[in-house]
């Protein structure tokens, strides 16, 4: 019972003080506040001081002895106001290193001060004895609920569960994204903070930051693990016509987000499409390419080639086996921006995109838009396998020793290189082509020479 109350009455001074300091700051601005401060809690009995310092002093102690019945010495309540003012003058920097993860840019460091956490110190009065203490509980709790300033947390994301739809199987999820972060030991911070603060020490902070990513688990059989990104794909379809941007953000949203492909099942781009692209399902027209690549004109679909691009260069990205895919038979600008030569053609019925999940584990495929970017990240177990695409390259600009089906590279191709190493350290290169009917623009052929002498 008698540490109860005591603990109430250290309550009410803690709050009383936030108070009175705040009056007090206040009234040294505003003399006006000063006199109603006066007013409501009493006036001095002896002569006021000079010191500012010390009329605080007097007005805390006219006001604790009125609350409570007791106070401390003026001594003491000098003393912890000097105190004070010490914890607020102290600066902390605090600087990162990150670990799991070379490529990932260290945060800026931090500077830290109570100034910016005023609620890190409280008021202690036990018996005749004030004093400030940092209170290491509440930079707990806020180091845990807020977080770092400029440093993200890694964010996860879990799939509840899954439909068959048609040939597709279709998850669902909670949701979130998965994100990258950087992962720290909050209490470790904290206790590391508050320790500092307490002894105003002027020396640079050291917090390690461990690198983690972002990942989808399952949340129930009967499939278990958690997936990771592995590779992402993007293209953009900026400059758009209505009708186009509409089936573009159609065939990401509801056809290909969400799309789980089990350990040695084969992806069909056209499966996930559902049916015939008509009007009547919700397809705008838009031009399409016809008649072997000589002629444009409107269909219902229109732009979904741009989708199928985004799939390929996540295909590609993540090393995994291509059974059917085909270039556009005409250049189309929209696929010059994150790899120009690297698009895929699709028309049901006829044309299709089509890879294999050579890995053990399920393939989570989930597409977005970001502003006119077009994206499709692909998510699952990590093999060891390591991917890297070189390119592109052109006729003008192609190596003598880069040979295209025992040939050199002509004018109307754009080619690249695929290497992929094993875990095993077996690799393998593949030559990825594509060709144009009626050739490349010329400013996009000037605007590659004027890159690689940049370079």
């Amino acid at each position: 019972m008698q540490r109860n109350h005591t603990h109430i009455l250290r309550s009410l001074a803690a709050v009383l003080f936030v108070g009175l300091l705040s009056l007090d700051w206040l009234g040294e601005r505003i003399p006006t506040l000063s006199a109603f401060t006066l007013a409501m809690f009493g006036t001095h009995t002896a002569a006021p001081s000079a010191d500012p310092l010390d009329r605080k002093a007097e007005r805390m102690q006219q006001r604790l002895t009125r609350h409570f019945g007791r106070s401390p010495s003026l001594a003491s309540l000098r003393a912890a106001l000097r105190e004070r003012q010490k914890f607020f003058a102290t600066l902390l920097t605090a600087t990162f290193s990150v670990d799991g993860h070379s490529a990932i840019d260290v945060p800026e460091p931090w500077t830290v001060s109570l100034q910016q956490h005023p609620l890190w110190l409280t008021f202690d009065l036990t018996g005749n004895t004030a004093s400030f203490v940092i209170d290491a509980q509440r930079v707990r709790e806020d180091i845990a609920t807020f977080g770092i300033p400029g440093v993200a947390r890694p964010v996860h994301g879990s799939i509840l569960g899954f439909t068959e739809d048609g040939k597709v199987l279709r998850a669902t999820t909670d949701g979130v994204t998965p994100a990258s972060g950087l992962m720290y030991d909050s209490d470790g911070v904290a206790l590391l903070l508050a320790h500092a603060l307490a002894t105003g020490t002027s020396s640079p902070l050291s917090i390690p930051l461990r690198y983690e990513e972002g990942r989808m688990s399952f949340a129930q059989e009967p499939v278990q693990g958690s997936l990771v990104l592995l590779s992402s794909g993007r293209s953009n379809y900026a400059g758009s016509p209505w009708g186009r941007e509409k089936n573009i953000e159609k065939a990401v949203r509801e056809h290909l987000n969400n799309i789980l492909i089990p350990p040695g099942a084969t992806f069909s781009f056209n499966a996930t499409l559902g049916g015939p692209v008509t009007q009547s399902r919700g397809w705008y027209e838009a031009l399409g390419i016809f008649e072997n690549g000589d002629e444009l004109r409107p269909t219902p679909g229109g732009g979904l080639c741009q989708t199928s691009t985004t799939v390929y260069r996540a295909i590609l990205a993540g090393g995994f086996p291509v059974l059917q895919r085909r270039s556009h038979s005409l250049y189309v600008g929209y696929y010059k921006k994150y790899g120009v030569g690297l698009d895929a053609t699709i028309f049901p019925g006829s044309q299709d995109l089509v890879f294999t999940n050579d890995t053990s584990s399920y393939l989570l495929m989930q597409a977005a838009t970001e502003g006119k970017d077009a994206i499709v990240n692909i998510y699952g177990v990590p093999d060891g396998r390591h991917v890297a695409l070189e390119g592109p390259y052109f006729a003008a600009t192609v190596p003598d020793d880069l040979l295209v089906h025992g040939r050199k590279l002509r004018e109307k191709e754009i080619a690249w290189i695929q290497h992929i190493v094993r875990p095993d350290g077996e690799e393998q290169e593949n030559v990825i082509l594509s060709s144009y009917k009626k050739g490349i623009p010329n400013q996009v052929l000037v605007e590659q020479q004027t890159a690689e002498k940049n370079v």
